[in-house]
């Protein structure tokens, strides 16, 4: 059997010779659930199997049966008993007069298989047409997760100020202080030695996550920062604990580890509401893993579009990768990928929101993307500059590792899609993401096709149903401004 996809009038093999048999099955059955032609080729052998009678043709039964718009096309290649002939009858079987291919002279063969390939495109293009009407998703946006928030204002993502503070900053506040003063000490001792490169590590983010004052501080990225050094404490509690580094920096760790559950002590409800996300993700330290290696390719894509984002934004997620790549404990492993999937996805709503309201010039039709590149890759506030920092000082650092690093991201998201398969590739919506990344770079919509490639690098964030309504209305708002099918 042969399954076409109307997106790209293809027809692909069941069964391809660098797939295992019950890989292949079960990727034929997959492909029986989704498509939308198939062109069964009708022989004593197809139908003598019992895979494609009692598997492939069901699945697709049931499917009309269920009111899909799904075409079946059976070809007759050899005689066929009747009684397998019968299973397939009624479905459009060609050549009309149930007269085997094999059995009619070279140039009647020809006419019919013409016939038949010119009926197979229409129906294609028809299916085609009707698809490039496209209608919104049906479900709205959800909320955001219990993480650190994002809006788009003059021309980038922020973060936006937590509310988990209010009322409490003057008491916080103390033990804000004391945990900045008391990270920049550890800082300075920890660059001496390289013993504990997870603690180094999660200092440096905390640094930069705690910042100047209590009221900009999320508390889920504190959180995430204060994970490797509590481990870390609790190691050197233990009574067989071998210390390497010096007694002064351990005693500086204990404290520091005691600050840090105080000040979240402040914010109690909030990082309970926020575990209890990650506990939804079902994570184990084989899917994090995976979420891990996703996670660390879109960030790069997220990072390699700088003017889209703001200093609070790139630390925010520059500090929970920086966690993430030196973690040691498994239990921060997995806790840190759910900490990075839960703010990832809220800049994903935030992406998805902002491409709704966005005018044509910030999804931009493949057609004009090069004429309107210059207004899309300045934003306002790149223009303005930002206060204490040169804008010609930052354009300068970054351009040209932005547009290396970018590159390299479409190079490592298409490689890792490919290994996907037939499947992946096939679908409109990667594909209409794909094309943005190529042909769009350091756009909104660039963005909002980061996030969709995600779904296709780890499928595990589209359970709970969250992402899944954010990325479909992602991937509508890609495929509005890709041009028709032809």
């Amino acid at each position: 059997m042969t399954r076409g996809r109307p997106s790209s009038f293809q027809a692909s093999p069941t069964r391809s010779p660098r797939r295992s048999a019950s890989a292949a099955r079960a990727w034929a059955a997959r492909a029986c659930s989704d498509r939308d032609i198939f062109i069964l080729l009708v022989s004593p052998s197809s139908m003598a199997s019992a895979f494609v009678v009692d598997r492939e043709i069901a699945i697709i039964r049931e499917r009309q049966a269920r009111g899909d718009r799904v075409h079946f096309y059976p070809l007759l290649l050899r005689p066929t008993p009747k009684v397998a002939l019968d299973k397939v009858r009624d479905l459009n079987l060609r050549p009309h007069d149930a007269k085997p291919f094999s059995e009619h002279s070279f140039s009647d063969r020809e006419r019919h298989m013409a016939v038949a390939a010119d009926e197979i495109a229409e129906i294609a293009e028809s299916i085609a047409r009707k698809k490039n009407v496209l209608d919104p998703p049906e479900i709205l946006l959800p909320a955001p997760r219990p993480a650190a928030q994002f809006t788009y204002a003059d021309g980038q993502f922020d973060v936006v100020p937590s509310q988990a503070w209010q009322n409490r900053e003057w008491q916080a506040s103390r033990y804000h202080g004391r945990a900045s003063d008391l990270a920049a000490a550890l800082a300075d001792r920890l660059a001496k030695t390289d013993a504990v490169p997870d603690v180094a590590a999660s200092v440096r983010a905390l640094i930069n996550i705690l910042g100047e004052s209590v009221d900009r501080l999320q508390p889920d990225l504190l959180r995430l920062a204060s994970r490797s050094i509590a481990a870390k404490a609790r190691a050197f509690g233990h009574p067989s604990a071998a210390w390497e580094i010096s007694v002064e920096s351990v005693s500086a760790i204990f404290e520091l580890a005691d600050v840090l559950v105080d000040l979240q002590s402040f914010v109690r409800s909030d990082l309970e509401e926020h575990e209890a996300a990650i506990r939804q993700l079902e994570l184990t330290p084989e899917t994090a893993a995976g979420a891990k290696e996703a996670l660390d390719i879109v960030t790069d894509g997220i990072l390699s579009n700088r003017e889209l984002m703001s200093e609070r934004a790139e630390a925010a997620l520059e500090a929970a990768a920086s966690v993430s790549a030196t973690a040691t404990d498994e239990r921060v492993q997995v806790a840190v990928e759910g900490d990075r999937i839960l703010v990832t996805s809220n800049l994903a709503l935030a992406v998805a929101r902002e491409l709704g309201r966005a005018d044509a010039s910030a999804i931009p039709n493949h057609s004009t993307a090069e004429t309107q590149s210059a207004e899309i890759r300045t934003p306002k506030s790149k223009l303005q500059g930002k206060p204490g920092r040169s804008t010609r000082q930052r354009r300068t650092r970054t351009t040209h590792r932005s547009e290396r690093s970018w590159e390299d991201f479409i190079d490592r998201v298409l490689v890792r899609i490919e290994k996907k398969g037939p499947d992946a590739i096939g679908d409109a919506v990667i594909q209409a993401a794909v094309s943005t990344i190529k042909h769009t770079p350091k756009t909104i919509a660039a963005l909002g096709a980061i996030f969709v490639l995600w779904s296709a690098l780890d499928p595990i964030i589209l359970g709970g149903g969250t992402m899944a309504s954010i990325l479909a209305w992602i991937g509508f708002r890609l495929r509005q401004h890709q041009p028709p099918t032809k």
